[in-house]
């Protein structure tokens, strides 16, 4: 039997649409904590590369690869000699979160998503995003153990590096968006 009312089952309210006249306030508040989030990304750009690097640190030794952090840089052992990279803001994972969570607050402030839909596409963009850029650093560092430190450093960090942060890019947005813009009834199957 085809439902007539869409976001209604039989009666009672679906979970994942907020009402209409709760959800201005509720939306807005949202909305604006996305976007405190994304400064937040940027004012304490640090601890997020300080986080980043602990992790790389963690997933290298994880592999069998002995690594050491100094602040936002992982070191390793590159054909005898310790080399590393230095997590700066444009290798950080943080800028391009920020940006996302200030392109999902309209989408937050027009449209009556619940906190949970919400939440759940946030850390689903943020998970691909996180996990991408780790696999891209791990690949970066891969590539300058097997063929030195320059000649793997470039064609990784400008190649490699490059194509895998787009994977993880548009994937990470195109789960964001499908799960954002689809209609709420879509998503939960």
């Amino acid at each position: 039997m085809l439902n007539p009312l869409p976001g209604r089952t039989r009666g009672r309210r679906r979970a994942d649409v907020v009402p209409s006249r709760a959800a201005g306030p509720r939306r807005r508040l949202v909305a604006l904590a996305l976007v405190a989030a994304a400064v937040a990304l940027l004012v304490f750009a640090r601890p997020v590369r300080l986080a980043e690097a602990w992790t790389q640190t963690r997933l290298l030794e994880l592999g069998g690869i002995h690594a050491q952090q100094i602040g936002t840089a992982v070191l390793v052992d590159v054909q005898g000699r310790l080399a590393g990279i230095s997590l700066a803001a444009g290798c950080s994972i943080g800028p391009l979160l920020a940006v996302m969570l200030v392109c999902c607050a309209p989408f937050v402030w027009f449209r009556s998503l619940s906190v949970a839909r919400v939440a759940l596409s946030v850390a689903q963009l943020a998970a691909v995003l996180v996990l991408a850029n780790e696999v891209r650093i791990a690949a970066i560092i891969l590539s300058m153990r097997e063929w030195g430190f320059e000649r793997g450093y470039d064609f990784s960090h400008v190649f490699l590096g490059s194509a895998i942060t787009t994977v993880g890019f548009v994937l990470g947005a195109v789960l964001f968006v499908r799960l954002f813009v689809s209609r709420p009834e879509a998503t939960l199957r």
